[in-house]
């Protein structure tokens, strides 16, 4: 699979899609068609990345000139991104029900077809 343009120049976001990219290779189904999605899921993975070490190193709140604490909006970036990649990881079956089904699919399409001798002998 190939990465979408607007990731490419994100080197967090290239390792995620490369990494992802291996894994669906394994699955038998890269396909160039899931190419952009993939690349948002990474790109979402990466943003979601960046804000998380962020929030480790500056701590949840953060403190107004006046005193008066708010959530870091780093903490709020983790958040959409959390939701975004909980809407598009299902499509790649980066979730375990999903993977369940997807597996089901892929065997399905993967499973040869039985020959007419071996057809007879389960009758048996």
């Amino acid at each position: 699979m190939k990465p979408a343009e607007f990731i490419k120049r994100n080197e967090l976001a290239m390792k995620y899609f490369n990494d992802f990219s291996k894994v669906l290779e394994d699955r038998g189904i890269d396909n160039d068609a899931f190419s952009v999605e993939l690349s948002q899921l990474c790109n979402e993975y990466s943003k979601y990345h960046e804000a998380a070490l962020d929030t480790e190193i500056k701590g949840l709140y953060q403190e107004a000139k006046t005193g008066w604490q708010q959530i870091s909006p780093w903490v709020q970036i983790q958040d959409k991104c959390l939701a975004n990649i909980s809407k598009l990881s299902p499509k790649f079956g980066f979730t375990p029900a999903d993977l369940e089904k997807l597996g089901e699919s892929v065997r399905k399409k993967t499973e040869e077809p039985k020959t007419s001798l071996e057809l007879l002998m389960e009758r048996d």
